[in-house]
């Protein structure tokens, strides 16, 4: 049976996590250029919150 030590759980942790960062970074950059190519969606929440005119304007 292996020790616990730091080593060995960054050694046994390593390749996950990056597959899962690699994986949420795709993700993301997907949902980025979507959103980049969506027209009509000016509406982000924190842009509404200081424009009212822009949400009465949408509706």
């Amino acid at each position: 049976m292996e020790r616990l030590s730091t080593k060995n759980l960054v050694k046994l942790t390593i390749k996950p996590v990056l597959y899962i960062g690699l994986g949420v970074f795709i993700f993301g950059s997907m949902l980025h250029q979507h959103s980049l190519t969506q027209e009509g969606y000016l509406i982000v929440e924190s842009y509404v919150a200081r424009n009212q005119a822009l949400l009465d304007e949408a509706k």
